[in-house]
C-alpha cells in the first residue's frame, strides 16, 4: 500500500510539472506531497547556490514562518544536505543526536528533527540542490521511501532543466 500511495504521489508531482510554469509552485507542490505521502512533518528543497559553498531552502513544507526564501545551510560536511551532495549518494538519518557523518544543521535542530532522508536533485551541469524529507520521530526509513524521494527529485530536475532551456531560448530570440 505504500508503495501504490508512493507511485501515484510521483504520478501527481509529474502531472503538476507538465502542467504549472511556476518552478516556486511546483517545489512547493512536491514539498506537500512528499510530507504527507511519507507522513512526515517536514520537506525541503534545498537550492545550491553559485559559490558552491550554500544551500537555500528553496521550497519546503513544515518549518517555521518566514524561512522559505530566506534560511541557508552549508554545502560542507557539516550538514546532511551537503554531506549529500558530497557523498553523491542518499543518505538516510534514523537519530540526528548519534549520528557522526556530520553535525545537524540549526534548521534541523530548532525543528526537533530526529530522523530523516536526503538526495540530490540532479542538474546538467551541477546538482541543483537537495530534496529532504524530516520527521521529529526516530524512523526507519527503507530503500522504497528513498527511490520515492528519488523519483520526486528527478521529476524536479527535469523540470528545472526544461525551464532553463525555455528561457534561454526566449533569451536567444531577444
Amino acid at each position: 500500500q505504500a508503495r501504490v500511495r508512493q507511485q501515484a504521489a510521483v504520478v501527481q508531482v509529474g502531472q503538476c510539472a507538465l502542467g504549472l510554469d511556476d518552478l516556486p509552485a511546483l517545489m512547493d507542490e512536491a514539498c506537500v506531497v512528499v510530507a504527507e505521502t511519507l507522513g512526515v512533518e517536514y520537506c525541503k528543497v534545498l537550492e545550491l547556490l553559485p559559490d558552491g559553498n550554500n544551500l537555500l531552502l528553496r521550497a519546503g513544507f513544515g518549518w517555521k514562518e518566514g524561512l522559505v526564501g530566506q534560511e541557508k545551510v552549508s554545502a560542507g560536511t557539516q550538514s546532511q544536505a551537503g554531506y549529500s551532495l558530497l557523498s553523491n549518494q542518499p543518505v538516510i538519518v534514523e537519530d540526528l543526536q548519534t549520528e557522526t557523518r556530520f553535525i545537524g544543521p540549526s534548521l534541523l535542530r530548532e525543528h526537533g528533527v530526529v530522523s530523516g532522508m536526503s538526495v540530490i536533485i540532479p542538474g546538467r551541469d551541477r546538482p541543483f540542490g537537495v530534496l529532504g524529507a524530516h520527521t521529529v520521530k526516530r524512523r526507519a526509513f527503507n530503500k522504497d521511501d528513498i527511490h520515492f524521494l528519488e523519483s520526486v527529485a528527478n521529476v524536479l530536475s527535469e523540470a528545472i532543466e526544461r525551464k532553463k532551456t525555455e528561457q534561454a531560448l526566449r533569451e536567444s530570440e531577444e
